[in-house]
């Protein structure tokens, strides 16, 4: 009797663990990773990375966003999901423009801090998208920059039509920095008007992320699940794992780059800094410049040295636009 019983249970086991391998834990890691968060969940993810006490989050100051005249900007993107971003414009028509990019599970509101030095010491209107599934935007999966760059597309359009005369730099952090990474890929879609893209702490590519995640995580890497989870993202949120390549698009880019990484980063690791400040075109074809950030970790360069930061970005976009000061046209 024992005997049989073990032999039925060694049987079970034999033909549940395949299915449990095989389609059940891909859509358990899927929207384990990629659903999206409610903001509960997503303070418990972002939790190693903003202060706590106690279990609670330390009271944060009014975001700089809330405190200064805006608009809500809104667009649809190319599936129908209704997108949203806070818009602050300055009075000069022809005032440069930056989009900034947040990162995974965060929201516009997030990069206040840098909305805010680019709006009061470089002169810049500020465009502070909720990325899909995200904040005040719909979507139901996150797209770690792979639709997130067609989206950015249309937030590009969205800046042209109402400022013709700006030139537009793409500033993203973390899953930020490859959306805007993916975006600078799109050459024969981006409109003159975009001059320039900055990384902060951007990952080499999501399958490589995702990698590294895993292994942080759970002391192992298996490469059939990730192609598995790969497979149910495509056939749920309409993108697979492997297009979301920063490095292919990087390398198509002809625009001018700004990598900026903590060498501390063990989110991100500064490995992959290097790997995209390396597949980015030569310097003699197009300009490019890596700032590593001595003591920083993941998304924190600009808390590291705040005026080092703004000084490094200004003089770089110095050399991108050519000009002494940044408020030149202003």
């Amino acid at each position: 009797m024992m005997l049989t019983l073990a032999l039925l249970v060694t049987a079970l086991v034999f033909i549940l663990l395949p299915i449990i391998w095989k389609v059940w834990l891909p859509e358990y890691a899927f929207n384990f990773v990629l659903a999206r968060k409610e903001p509960e969940t997503a303070r418990k993810v972002l939790a190693n990375y903003f202060p706590i006490k106690d279990g609670e989050p330390v009271p944060q100051p009014v975001p700089w966003i809330d405190t200064v005249d805006r608009e809500i900007a809104e667009i649809i993107s190319y599936d129908g999901l209704k997108l949203r971003a806070y818009f602050t414009a300055v009075p000069a028509e022809n005032a440069d423009t930056v989009i900034l990019a947040h990162g995974y599970t965060g929201n516009g509101k997030q990069l206040s801090d840098w909305a805010k030095f680019y709006y009061e010491d470089f002169g810049f209107s500020v465009l502070m998208p909720d990325a899909r599934a995200h904040g005040s935007s719909e979507g139901r999966y996150i797209g770690f920059g792979g639709p997130d760059r067609l989206d950015y597309l249309r937030w590009i359009d969205w800046v042209r039509e109402r400022r013709p005369q700006t030139r537009i730099v793409l500033h993203g952090i973390s899953m930020g920095g490859a959306t805007v990474m993916m975006t600078a890929g799109e050459t024969h879609r981006l409109p003159p008007e975009v001059r320039a893209v900055i990384d902060d702490c951007g990952y080499s590519s999501m399958e490589e992320e995702l990698r590294h995640q895993m292994k942080l995580r759970y002391r192992f890497v298996s490469d059939s699940l990730i192609k598995a989870t790969s497979r149910v993202c495509r056939r749920k949120a309409g993108y697979s794992f492997e297009e979301v390549s920063c490095v292919e698009q990087v390398r198509k880019s002809r625009l001018p780059f700004l990598i900026i990484h903590g060498e501390e980063d063990g989110f991100v690791p500064f490995s992959m800094a290097k790997i995209l400040f390396d597949a980015a075109p030569p310097a003699d074809q197009v300009w490019k410049e890596f700032y590593p950030v001595s003591g920083a970790d993941h998304g924190g360069a600009y808390s590291a040295n705040p005026e080092m930061y703004k000084n490094r970005i200004a003089q770089f976009l110095k050399k991108v636009f050519n000009e002494d000061t940044l408020a030149g046209r202003h």
